[in-house]
């Protein structure tokens, strides 16, 4: 007879979060679209090993297994799922190969290896090994209430849950998609372009050279070592250009913002990453009422996206939607607009890397009409990035729970 280990089991959430985690990361790196048709074969893939052996085993024919784990918890099981969607994705179906990933990583969850005769049944005889089910929902609730490791795989699976939620189910307002427009007649509008640089020579003639006729101010705020702003200067004679230490992105942008003139104001990087051609989609929606106009690479794309930082990304743009009622789709990027009147109100306090992030929460704050457009990013051109992604990371999260607290 065999006894589960107190606690050995992973519940609902733990199974489907977790699995449909695991295939997101999954499609991420494969440049797949996480669709709703992969997402329900995922849960099925998540569930299917229960849904088949929990009704035989532990209902149906309990006199005969003692056993809730028996053919679904088998490597022939999974064999078999293999063979039925390899078949199935030759005949066009591409999503098919989730289902049986995803009953894996239910069995990996199970830790079906502390149970080789069944994982590996036939190999030990066709008889399963049978379980000591006669207590079995006590046994459950008993580790509920002293184990709290239990909760783990749970906790983690309900926060994805609620991630892919967000994502896939609560609707956004309209998006502004405005990638075709060449041409703007902004009237009477007055555009200043801030571009804060340190150390970007290489990059200057790649964006300088690309800033759209529209643009009437380009204020840069430099704290660089190497020659940026004679290369500047060569480019763009008429920018306006001030030298500061070097403290940060945020303090640099707030000297810039404060340096503009323009009733409409757009911050850009000098890394070349953003495409200044771009600048009309951020501008249309200020002159059509809208405040602020957050870039987005999520509707966008991008080239320069790690699996890290774009699973780091998802977490925190969560985080933020949840906690502060925002539709954002994307949280850390900095290429944006502002009408100055509304950027006066933000006041944000942030050196950092973490602007992007205050600002983000302040125009919810601020009451700010705010829209999305789509930009694409691009690798930076030349040089290494002064992002540190696990020490920024983890300024932008102290950033989110403070102005939670401090609202």
């Amino acid at each position: 007879m065999f006894y589960y280990e107190e606690g050995d089991f992973t519940l609902l959430f733990g199974h489907l979060g977790i699995t449909i985690g695991i295939i997101y990361l999954l499609c991420v790196v494969l440049k797949m679209k996480f669709s709703h048709r992969i997402l329900a074969v995922t849960v099925v893939g998540a569930v299917i090993p229960d849904i088949i052996d929990k009704p035989i085993g532990q209902i149906i024919f309990y006199d005969y297994f003692y056993n809730n784990r028996i053919f679904a918890h088998t490597l022939l099981f999974l064999v078999m799922l293999v063979i039925i969607t390899t078949y199935m994705y030759s005949k066009g179906h591409k999503w098919a190969p989730i289902l049986p990933v995803a009953a894996a990583v239910h069995l990996m969850l199970d830790s079906m290896w502390k149970q080789p005769h069944t994982l590996f049944w036939p190999m030990f005889g066709l008889s399963f090994e049978k379980m000591d089910l006669s207590n079995w929902a006590n046994d459950n609730i008993n580790a509920l209430q002293h184990n709290p490791h239990v909760y783990v795989p749970e906790l983690i699976g309900l926060v994805i849950l609620l991630i892919i939620a967000k994502i896939l189910f609560i609707p956004r307002p309209e998006k502004a998609r405005l990638a075709n427009i060449s041409a703007l007649d902004k009237g009477q509008h007055k555009v200043s372009l801030v571009v804060p640089t340190m150390n970007e020579a290489n990059n200057i003639p790649h964006v300088f050279s690309k800033i759209p006729q529209i643009v009437d101010e380009v204020v840069v705020v430099d704290s660089s070592k190497d020659k940026t702003v004679e290369v500047i200067k060569k480019i763009r004679p008429e920018a306006k250009i001030f030298i500061e230490e070097p403290k940060g992105k945020g303090k640099a942008l707030k000297k810039g913002f404060e340096y503009a003139t323009g009733d409409i104001v757009i911050m850009i990087d000098a890394d070349g990453s953003m495409d200044p051609q771009e600048i009309p989609q951020f501008v249309k929606p200020l002159m059509d009422g809208y405040d602020a106009v957050k870039g987005s690479r999520i509707l966008g794309g991008s080239d320069d996206l790690s699996l890290l930082r774009r699973f780091g990304n998802l977490c925190f743009v969560t985080l933020v939607n949840i906690l502060y009622d925002t539709d954002y789709t994307d949280l850390c990027y900095g290429y944006r607009g502002f009408k100055k009147s509304a950027l006066d109100k933000l006041k944000c306090t942030s050196d950092g890397f973490d602007v992007e992030t205050e600002q983000s929460i302040m125009m919810k704050k601020m009451g700010l009409k705010v829209c999305e457009v789509p930009s694409y990013e691009r690798r930076r051109i030349y040089g290494t990035s002064n992002l540190k992604t696990l020490g920024d990371g983890k300024k932008i999260l102290m950033r989110i729970l403070s102005e939670k607290v401090c609202k």
